[in-house]
């Protein structure tokens, strides 16, 4: 069994706040005599065994030492991207002695908002979807918080890909290669829906807007849920009349249908090139190997860490600073693999 800070402090012969204060790392040994004392308790808690509790030392630091990770919708979170964000924000934390708390916003903000009220955290990151009373809680919230990429009208710091440069990236790739009919398949049941996120209208916009600067406003198509029997209808076609590129929400969407292309006795890219979005792990292993918009999840979550720590740092030391309206754009990249090809327009 682990020896408590009282043992400690009588093996060594102080109080048990000088012992507290040594064991806490506190940097007020201006006397040798001093210094050496405080090494000798530091010799005698190691051979004792002692483990320092992590809520004393949060209720001496007046602080929790974690940020919470706030997120609405389950099914969303466990995705590729957003598995890889978290990852990289609590590695960035757990680099600067801070732990990471995981924060579903599920149900109405009287069940979770609690949470970052009750000094459980000290500052907060909001990754999509964002909850959809966000802004009446943050209005009641004095934390540190930014969002990444958000599709919300709530008034916080933000960090954004640029979707628009990525769709342009993915449509002049496409062009390049001498397509000319596109069809945009999303996971959504109607169009209504799909457009409930920022990014997917910005995408969609910008592909419109791309088609009409080449006059081919009338070669593009929204297709909600598909399903198999729409493949198989495509491979029916007359050659000319097919789509000859599938622009898929994400990349597990466009794995989805290259699967339903390939069922239905169709090639990829060889007879129709499928692009997606979110550079996925699993994108570069699979059969053909997916093109893709890169989003910069990692530097989004390098920013989001480095932010909420300054603003820490700024509130411990008192320095009083000006609201901040960060609304950071960072760049999206084409990662061109097998899926795509030139284009058959017979």
């Amino acid at each position: 069994m682990a020896a408590s800070l009282k043992e400690i402090a009588n093996a060594a012969g102080v109080s048990v706040a000088t012992a507290a204060r040594f064991l806490n790392g506190d940097q007020k040994e201006v006397w040798v005599s001093t210094a050496r004392r405080a090494q000798r308790v530091r010799d005698i808690a190691k051979q004792m065994g002692y483990r320092p509790s992590h809520r004393a030392k949060s209720l001496a630091r007046k602080s929790s030492m974690a940020v919470g990770l706030l997120y609405g919708r389950q099914s969303f979170f466990l995705a590729d991207l957003y598995h890889r964000i978290n990852c990289r924000i609590s590695e960035q934390l757990s680099l600067n002695g801070y732990d990471l708390m995981m924060i579903p916003a599920v149900g109405p903000a009287s069940q979770w908002s609690g949470k970052l009220m009750d000094g459980r955290i000290d500052a907060c990151i909001v990754c999509d979807p964002a909850p959809a009373d966000l802004q009446s809680v943050l209005d009641e919230v004095d934390l540190p918080m930014i969002g990444i990429n958000l599709s919300t009208d709530a008034k916080i710091p933000m960090i954004r890909y640029d979707e628009a440069q990525g769709a342009r990236l993915m449509m002049e790739h496409l062009l390049a290669l001498g397509h000319r009919r596109f069809w945009m398949a999303s996971y959504t049941e109607t169009v209504e829906r799909a457009l409930r996120h920022m990014s997917f209208v910005v995408r969609i916009d910008t592909i419109k807007a791309i088609l009409a600067e080449h006059n081919l406003n009338d070669n593009f198509e929204f297709k909600t849920k598909t399903t198999p029997r729409q493949f198989h209808a495509i491979a029916s076609m007359p050659v000319h009349q097919r789509p000859t590129a599938i622009i898929a929400q994400n990349d597990a969407r466009a794995m989805e249908v290259i699967r339903h292309l390939h069922d239905a006795g169709l090639r990829v890219p060889e007879d129709i090139s499928v692009v997606g979005f979110n550079n996925d792990n699993s994108s570069a292993l699979f059969i053909p190997s997916i093109t893709s918009i890169d989003l910069p999840a990692q530097e989004a979550s390098d920013q989001a860490v480095k932010y909420v720590l300054e603003s820490l740092q700024n509130k411990q030391q008192k320095i009083k600073t000006k609201a901040q309206t960060i609304n950071t754009v960072l760049d999206e990249q084409l990662i061109i693999r097998q899926s795509t090809g030139q284009a058959r327009n017979e």
